[in-house]
């Protein structure tokens, strides 16, 4: 008997819609169906890390997500500019940066303690 995990192995998928296929094909859904169960955890965790509202996240069996004062410092400049050009208004921004400067408060002071 062949295991699972060794036949997902020998698939050799050419794009991620072949996984798709496969797995819709495996469990008698569509496609799409797949795409969306597969990618809204991750983007649910890319928005609240890019949004200052959690610093990481873990995902078993694919790894930690984190963010760094760096990146947070762009978003930061990313918001001003937006701002300075009339795309947010002046509560958005006030709401955005406090989120993001107690993120990269947080995000220093972990920095620090790893030095």
């Amino acid at each position: 008997m062949i295991s699972q995990k060794k036949s997902l192995l020998d698939l050799c998928p050419k794009s991620i819609d072949d996984i798709y296929h496969f797995l819709s094909m495996e469990y008698g859904v569509g496609p799409e169906v797949v795409r969306t169960i597969t990618s809204h955890p991750i983007g649910a965790i890319k928005h609240k890390i890019s949004k200052g509202e959690i610093k990481g996240a873990l995902i078993h069996g694919l790894g930690s997500f984190e963010t760094y004062e760096v990146s947070v410092n762009r978003e930061i400049r990313n918001v001003l500019r937006l701002y300075r050009a009339g795309k947010f208004s002046r509560e958005i921004t006030c709401t955005r940066i406090k989120l993001l400067w107690n993120l990269r408060n947080t995000c220093k002071m972990h920095e620090n303690k790893l030095s």
